[in-house]
């Protein structure tokens, strides 16, 4: 916890959420400042942003991953992630999911482009538009099951 918070010193805490973000417009990061903020110069916002660290997390395991999230969220920062998975993890069409062959299952039902046979990936918009996912939505990790929770809630896919 010590490690993620030296790595965050750069961020500001995010605010306490009352609601669950995800079914309230939560989502990653503003790219804006807020309007009381003054807007810095190009020249201090590209130096600012060049000292920004990118820190990239390997695992073997969704455990392992759903643990870093785990105590990014103890830390009170909030910092824009993407959490890459298979779409075994990720899938929510009912017909698929749970399959052993989910993979193919998929490539199966997105085969034909003219005539796509998977209700959520024919409403992937929906994921893509969703407040959560915004750059103006509220400050959330969003780990796998985040992405699920917010593809079942509008019926689209989170892959």
């Amino acid at each position: 916890s010590r490690l993620l918070k030296g790595n965050l010193s750069h961020s500001k805490p995010a605010p306490e959420a009352a609601t669950d973000p995800l079914n309230h417009g939560g989502g990653f990061i503003p790219e804006t400042q807020p309007s009381d903020t003054p807007l810095p110069s190009n020249a201090e916002a590209t130096k600012k942003r060049a000292k920004i660290p990118t820190i990239y997390y390997a695992s073997r395991t969704h455990s392992q991953i759903t643990q870093v999230i785990r105590e990014y969220r103890k830390t009170g920062y909030r910092v824009p992630m993407a959490v890459l998975a298979s779409r075994k993890h990720y899938c929510t069409n009912r017909h698929v999911h749970g399959k052993d062959n989910v993979d193919e299952e998929c490539r199966l039902l997105l085969k034909d482009k003219g005539n796509i046979q998977c209700s959520e990936f024919k409403n992937v918009s929906k994921i893509t538009a969703h407040p959560s996912l915004q750059p103006r939505g509220h400050n959330e990790v969003h780990d796998i099951e985040d992405l699920v929770k917010v593809g079942k809630n509008v019926r689209g896919c989170p892959y």
